[in-house]
C-alpha cells in the first residue's frame, strides 16, 4: 500500500524538517554557549583558588603579636607585644596614682 502525498503535504513536511533542523542548530548553539561558560567559570575558579592560596601563604608569614619582640630601653630582656602593653599600662596606672 503506497500513499501519495500532495505537493502541499510535501512542502509542509519539508518546512517541518527545516524547522526541526533550525531547532537542533539553536540547541547546539545553546550547548556551545553553556559549555564555553562552564569552561570560563572553571578557569576563573582556578585563578581564584590560586589567589586564595597565595593570600593564605602570605598571611601565614605575618607574625602574630606574641611573636613580635621588642626590648624597651633600659630593660634586659625582649618582650612580646602583650607583655610590652602590660608593662606600659602598669606604668600608666602607677603614674595615675
Amino acid at each position: 500500500m503506497t500513499e501519495q502525498f500532495s505537493q502541499d503535504d510535501m512542502k509542509a513536511i519539508e518546512a517541518n524538517f527545516k524547522a526541526i533542523e533550525k531547532s537542533f542548530k539553536d540547541i547546539r548553539e545553546g550547548f556551545d554557549t553553556v559549555n564555553e561558560t562552564i569552561i570560563k567559570i572553571s578557569s576563573n575558579q582556578k585563578i581564584i583558588a590560586d589567589r586564595v592560596e597565595t593570600i593564605e601563604k602570605t598571611l601565614s608569614k605575618i607574625p602574630t603579636p606574641d611573636k613580635i619582640m621588642y626590648r624597651p630601653v633600659g630593660e634586659e630582656e625582649y618582650m612580646n607585644l602583650g607583655d610590652n602593653f602590660d608593662m606600659l599600662y602598669a606604668k600608666i596606672k602607677e603614674l595615675q596614682q
